[in-house]
């Protein structure tokens, strides 16, 4: 039997650094308000949207500001910042953590800010979506709804449907959660058991024509999936002559890999992201990275002479989690399935270090406070001389215990954005 060759050691500490700044940086340029303010304007009665469109305020009653999500406060604070005094109201529901403070009013616009549970919709989510349609039954056929919607929405704007109890939602939402169903399966049995999502939501307006400002959470940024689509009609039917619904996309995963591509190339360091958001099954995914590692390192440079390489991939693979699961999410876990493989593919080119920056977008991974976890080809290795068992980790599902026990776990707390999972992958 060969004795196992043990890499060279590098401190680790930069490289994990570095991944922290490009995420921080990258939700930062990310976040609901910035990205409002910077593709929409308004001069005089008109407000101008990022695809060149113009909506005539003074022709409508009055304005509304509506809305649910995870970055559904940062994205209305954009659009008070922008219209001011011009709103008439409304109320937004995002999370409880981020709230201003106890059922918030906007005093200048007098925009409610509502608390709502996540991922599974409780009395804060139900209680505040009752408050937002009573707000939106003031709404009428000449009012413009402004509507902020991000991923989160979906357990945030909860009313269960006639004959649906809030119990028995509850629980629909936890076994999807852990069946390892796509967020598109997820959201269609959603919107079964939902009075307000699939467009249900629209007629607590009253007929009022509604803009809908959107970040997307989801693979193929499929409107129809983002929040369930409260205020999405069924096939996205809009006027010419007259408009009803309005969509505009604000980000999407694939303008924020694109951006952390641009800033990586900027900084010296070859980068490679996704042309699209990752949907399928997690073991589809690993193969993918482990797939491209491969290749990467084969076409490195013999003398060590090659630049180093970031390789950028988001969306959201769907991993199905057993009964008797422990502490994790799906960040956490997918670093855990890289471990081994890190570790084997640097042995196959001594002296190169592997750097993994696997994180939610949000700054939440499963049921866990963290973002998720930072993986190396010495991790294994590590976790070993721990008497860490990585595979027994991986059956129970608890691998935020395993990055928690070796310190690699990755908590920047809630980012105030939504824009699927996110790995970086350092090659130096």
């Amino acid at each position: 039997m060969t004795s196992e060759k043990t890499p060279p050691t590098s401190d680790p500490r930069p490289q994990f650094e570095l991944l922290r700044q490009m995420f921080a940086e990258a939700m930062d340029a990310m976040q609901p308000a910035a990205r409002f303010l910077e593709q929409t304007s308004f001069t005089k009665s008109m407000l101008r949207l990022p695809d060149g469109h113009e909506i005539n305020l003074n022709s409508y009653r009055n304005v509304w500001v509506f809305g649910a999500g995870k970055g559904a406060f940062s994205l209305a604070e954009g659009m008070i910042q922008l219209l001011g005094k011009r709103l008439a109201g409304g109320a937004v529901i995002g999370p409880v953590s981020a709230l201003p403070q106890p059922d918030a009013t906007h005093t200048a616009t007098g925009v409610y800010m509502l608390p709502g549970d996540h991922p599974v919709p409780g009395e804060h989510s139900l209680r505040s979506t009752e408050k937002l349609i009573e707000i939106a039954r003031e709404v009428r056929a000449d009012d413009l709804v402004l509507f902020a919607l991000t991923g989160g929405a979906s357990a945030m704007l909860a009313k269960p449907a006639p004959g649906v109890t809030m119990e028995h939602k509850r629980q629909r939402f936890r076994e999807l959660l852990a069946s390892g169903a796509s967020i598109a399966e997820m959201n269609r049995t959603r919107k079964q058991l939902s009075a307000v999502k699939g467009g249900r939501l629209l007629e607590a307006f009253n007929g009022a024509d509604v803009v809908n400002f959107v970040i997307s959470d989801v693979p193929g940024n499929d409107l129809q999936t983002i929040g369930s689509a409260p205020t999405q009609p069924p096939h996205n039917a809009a006027s010419a002559a007259r408009l009803q619904v309005y969509n505009v996309m604000l980000a999407t995963p694939e303008q924020n890999a694109a951006a952390i591509a641009r800033k990586a190339r900027a900084k010296g360091i070859r980068s490679h992201a996704m042309n699209a958001a990752f949907s399928g099954a997690m073991d589809n995914l690993v193969s993918m990275i482990v797939g491209d590692l491969e290749s990467e390192l084969r076409n490195r440079g013999q003398n060590g002479d090659t630049p180093p390489t970031l390789r950028i991939y988001f969306g959201e693979a769907d991993l199905k989690v057993g009964p008797a699961a422990g502490k994790g999410g799906r960040n956490t876990h997918l670093a855990l399935m890289l471990a081994d493989p890190l570790h084997r593919l640097a042995q196959t080119r001594p002296g190169t270090h592997i750097t993994l920056l696997s994180a939610g977008t949000d700054g939440i991974d499963g049921n866990t406070p963290a973002a998720g976890a930072i993986c190396t080809e010495q991790t294994a290795l590590l976790a070993r001389k721990m008497n860490l068992d990585t595979a027994e980790y991986l059956t129970k599902f608890d691998s935020y215990t395993y990055f928690s026990q070796i310190d690699a776990i990755f908590q920047p707390g809630p980012t105030g954005t939504n824009l699927t999972d996110l790995q970086l992958i350092l090659i130096h």
